[in-house]
């Protein structure tokens, strides 16, 4: 304990200064608390993002057979199926998926409809030995459709005469 003698005045050190009772900054634990709340809602706020980019940007749709159909000299039995395909421009690459199996990986072209349809559709011929085989995808709510095989091929010799 110190005294202090100026002029008429006198105050101990202890009570120069009135006691603390908490200050404007957060301790050390509650700053790291702060900091991993931070990074944690931001973290969150991209992942949304990124999720919602994705459900508007989707390139993929549900295909459902109702009997054998070839795709590619691939045999693709009777049932439901989810394809997937990769690129911009008309012409993709289609991956065709049973649960999380690829099954079939096609080369594909993007076909513009004048309406979308209002359910899944898959466009079959029949080949000469009787035989099916996958010619189109048109998928419900969307204005374009994947030609497959050789009607890929004539969407493309006809976009390339345009």
């Amino acid at each position: 304990m110190y005294v202090f003698a100026w002029e008429t005045q006198v105050f101990f050190e202890d009570e120069a200064k009135p006691p603390r009772t908490g200050s404007r900054r957060f301790s050390g634990k509650k700053r790291i608390e702060m900091k991993v709340s931070k990074m944690t809602k931001s973290l969150l706020l991209g992942l949304a993002l990124l999720l919602a980019t994705n459900a508007f940007a989707s390139n993929k749709g549900s295909l459902q057979l109702n009997e054998a159909v070839n795709v590619s000299g691939k045999q693709l039995a009777a049932g439901d199926y989810t394809v997937k395909w990769d690129g911009a421009g008309p012409n993709v690459q289609a991956s065709i998926m049973k649960g999380r199996n690829v099954v079939a990986t096609v080369p594909a072209h993007l076909v513009d409809l004048d309406r979308a349809p209002g359910s899944d559709a898959a466009v079959t011929t029949n080949n000469a030995d009787g035989s099916r085989s996958l010619t189109q995808i048109r998928f419900s709510g969307k204005k374009a459709a994947l030609a497959i095989g050789e009607e890929a091929a004539k969407a493309e010799s006809s976009e390339a005469s345009k």
